[in-house]
């Protein structure tokens, strides 16, 4: 792991696309779409939600049911067969898995033993899509789409 990939605490709060919709109705439930005028709503669900984009060619990264903070995409994921070290504000700290948004090019890690919605994780932004590519497929390497087993809630998978 480079040390030049360094991660801050995020200043985000995550949430699960299921949060945001009441599954009775359909309407969105979030608060934080009040204010959000109707058509840009229904942009923001169509386009992001209803078909997601991912333009990155990689075998390990999969769609998550997390939403990007930053620009309400959907956020893809990998998971690590062996915990994978990042450095971050905090020293290095070794992840199960990670999130990533290919729109506002961002990776989004959990404190090691939580989830990511449980808001105390770190972020990694780039400015440029270069820079997140490079990191992108070097996680590829190392990455999985096979579930891990006895994380977080000790489940089978």
């Amino acid at each position: 792991m480079d040390e030049k990939y360094l991660f801050k605490k995020t200043r985000y709060e995550y949430q699960l696309i299921s949060s945001f919709i009441d599954p009775f109705t359909g309407a969105i439930i979030s608060p934080m779409f009040i204010e959000t005028p109707k058509n840009d709503l229904k942009e923001i669900i169509s386009e992001k939600w209803e078909r997601p984009r991912w333009h990155y060619f990689t075998n390990n990264f999969y769609i998550s049911s997390y939403i990007c903070p930053k620009c309400y995409s959907l956020l893809f994921k990998t998971v690590f067969l062996e915990d994978y070290p990042i450095h971050t504000t905090d020293g290095i700290k070794r992840i199960p898995r990670i999130f990533t948004c290919g729109e506002c090019f961002s990776f989004h890690a959990p404190e090691p033993g939580y989830r990511l919605a449980d808001n105390n994780g770190y972020i990694l932004e780039f400015d440029d899509q270069i820079s997140y590519e490079e990191f992108l497929y070097e996680l590829d390497k190392y990455g999985s789409t096979i579930g891990r087993r006895g994380t977080i809630d000790n489940s089978k998978y």
